[in-house]
């Protein structure tokens, strides 16, 4: 490996349109305000250093990263090479520090390629460490910078220990659960780490960063690394993504001194190169057709023939087409080629020919509701309870044990109902492609005159009805009268071995957002029922907050306290419930909580809750209304500051509302 550059961006220079962020920014690591007291000084025992240690690693590993890569399949034999051989490619591999970004259309490969990468052409060794991170809009610890920088970090320093250095662990020790939710700060830890020259090359591989909730932090995080000169890391970086606008805005400032490759062409030689290898993976598919439905020589150069032209073909294309071939009825090369000639001509055509087909329209129409709206994929036993419970019939969970599918058989209707279009890995339930879920769900038109009339399914799911179906059944299931008896020793035990309440984590963890993400406006039967899970009076509403608590860790400041029915309203954004109670109750919005003595409107206001901030400050006294627009002197809301000396506009300052 030649040693050309050690930056390949060094004469890059920030040109204004700065973000201003409260709080931290995105400097390297040693200008990070650690504490000047480490590990080293400390009076902690190695063993104890050690614990402190693992409990770091065990923090960072918030997905199971190689699990989630290995769900994009292995590239073709001959494919990836249009890429490896690019001269832009062979540039970046040979520097020691460099960014590229390679952009593609859907169907295109990328994560295929981005899997190559990390398992075949740069696994990790003595001299080179490779980290990766693979977005996925189907999880919600696959979307944000902040898992990506944790699971990233967790792989470096596992591989490489010794860049584990104890004023990390020491700055761990400090911030507790907040460090792990601050890209800043993990990004700080990243730079860091990367820095030291004597411990081989670092390569990083990001796939799918459209996929990511926010795309804008870790490009001025780049532009601010890439832009400083030489010697300032050893990390070389290679991004994937969609080529959206937006992104390519985003990397802007790098343009002119970072190369970028769009795979689907702003070169026509390009193009043709990609075709080719989509060509390979057709033959290789005709191949093995021909072996499995043992074809005569004359079908199999039809197939060829026919299969080898068109514009649209993807590799995404070839996964769809080649099972509608495999089930094609032809007596003779006549019907072949109509088969042939009859196939979707795109990505979309296919999808709408699946559902078209679908020998239960009706579940299946349920089915992808529930798919595209849950925050992560449900396990084929959640997905039988969701699918089988019915809220009127069903009081005690024992009444929907009876109605349950086995696995088995639920995997058999699925199939029969969605197809192709919905696949199950691990037992868990998931839609084919990103693209499907984009294909289904309604523009942000909203309107069904925007829809292709010609393709039934097209745009043919409205997400916020997606929202409102999940909700409901999470808020009946959680009101069963199992959840209902008061909270003692026995529950307690039995919400500690809840296998048996299949659906009741993801139902206590994420109902709240299923019911914002549907905007009611007048649904007064489903605000009733929420308004029950926020009543802490009600067993109901203590046993859900207990399962969040237990689930969603970095909440644990909120569970720990004891919330009234604003609190809890407030905090998980539902604006509503918050108007009902305001109108039913007489009690001081100021209330707080007994640890923490936050208000409403705090939480309100660090979630960024705007029409939650606008309700509580309506319920002002009238004759303190001409001091609205003087914060300083409307301390009674406004300035009252928690615990930890922070006020509601500070939350909101912070969080960049």
């Amino acid at each position: 490996m030649t040693n050309r550059t050690m930056n390949s961006a060094e004469v890059i220079r920030a040109d204004g349109h700065a973000r201003v962020q409260v709080g931290d920014s995105y400097s390297v690591i040693h200008n990070y305000p650690y504490s000047n007291r480490y590990l080293a000084d400390s009076h902690l025992t190695e063993t104890d250093k050690a614990k402190v240690r693992n409990e770091f690693l065990q923090r960072l590993f918030t997905s199971p990263y190689e699990k989630r890569k290995n769900r994009n399949p292995e590239r073709a034999d001959g494919t990836c090479e249009w890429f490896t051989a690019h001269r832009l490619f062979q540039n970046w591999r040979e520097e020691t520090s460099a960014l590229l970004w390679v952009s593609a259309d859907p169907g295109c490969g990328k994560s295929v390629l981005a899997r190559y990468l990390v398992d075949d052409l740069f696994p990790s060794s003595a001299t080179r460490t490779t980290c990766y991170f693979f977005f996925k809009d189907d999880f919600d610890d696959q979307r944000t910078l902040e898992g990506a920088l944790c699971c990233i970090l967790h792989q470096l320093f596992t591989q490489k220990p010794v860049l584990l250095s104890d004023e990390i662990l020491e700055n761990f020790r400090e911030e507790g659960e907040q460090l792990f939710t601050s890209f800043p700060k993990l990004w700080d830890i990243l730079m860091g780490a990367t820095r030291n020259q004597n411990h081989g090359e670092i390569i990083c591989i990001i796939d799918a960063l459209d996929e990511c909730m926010d795309q804008t932090h870790l490009a001025n995080a780049l532009t601010q690394h890439y832009s400083k000169g030489k010697g300032m890391s050893t990390l070389k970086l290679l991004v994937t993504s969609r080529p959206y606008l937006r992104i390519q805005r985003h990397f802007q400032n790098l343009k002119q001194s970072h190369p970028t490759i769009h795979l689907s062409g702003e070169s026509q030689e390009e193009t043709d190169k990609i075709a080719q290898e989509i060509a390979i993976t057709i033959n290789q598919r005709i191949e093995e057709l021909c072996t499995r439905l043992q074809l005569s020589v004359q079908e199999k150069n039809i197939l060829q023939a026919e299969l080898a032209t068109g514009n649209h073909r993807t590799y995404l294309w070839v996964h769809l087409v080649f099972p509608v071939v495999e089930e094609a009825v032809f007596l003779n090369n006549r019907d072949l080629i109509a088969s042939i000639r009859n196939l979707p001509r795109t990505v979309e055509e296919a999808y709408d020919n699946i559902l078209r087909k679908s020998q239960h329209p009706v579940k299946a129409r349920k089915i992808l509701h529930i798919v595209v709206a849950t925050d992560r994929p449900l396990h084929l036993t959640e997905m039988a309870a969701v699918l089988a419970f019915q809220g009127d019939s069903h009081r005690y969970h024992k009444d929907l044990e009876r109605d349950l599918l086995s696995p088995e058989r639920l995997l058999i209707m699925i199939r029969e109902a969605c197809g192709l279009f919905v696949v199950i890995q691990d037992s868990r339930v998931f839609l084919l492609h990103q693209t499907a879920k984009e294909f289904l769900i309604q523009s942000s038109l909203g309107s069904s005159d925007v829809r292709s009339f010609s393709l039934e399914w097209r745009h043919s799911l409205d997400l916020k009805e997606s929202h409102r179906l999940l909700s409901e059944i999470c808020i009946r299931y959680l009101l069963l009268a199992d959840f209902k008896r008061p909270v003692g020793a026995r529950i307690s035990r039995e919400l500690e071995d809840r296998y048996d309440f299949v659906f009741l984590d993801y139902a206590a963890c994420s109902w709240a957002d299923h019911y914002r993400q549907a905007h009611y406006t007048n649904d007064i039967d489903l605000e009733r029922l929420a308004l029950q899970l926020c009543d802490t009076n009600s067993p109901a509403c203590s046993h859900w907050l207990k399962v969040y608590g237990e689930k969603r860790m970095q909440e644990t400041e909120f569970s720990r306290e004891l919330p009234t029915s604003l609190l809890i309203a407030s905090h998980f954004g539902l604006n509503n419930v918050v108007n009902r109670i305001l109108q039913e109750s007489r009690k001081s919005i100021n209330m707080t909580g007994t640890s923490n003595e936050r208000t409403a409107l705090s939480w309100a206001s660090e979630k960024g809750y705007s029409l939650i901030v606008q309700s509580l400050l309506a319920r002002v006294p009238k004759r303190q209304a001409i001091l609205r627009d003087r914060p300083s002197s409307f301390p009674t809301i406004v300035n009252r500051k928690d615990k930890l000396g922070r006020s509601p506009l500070w939350y909101s300052a912070a969080n960049g509302h």
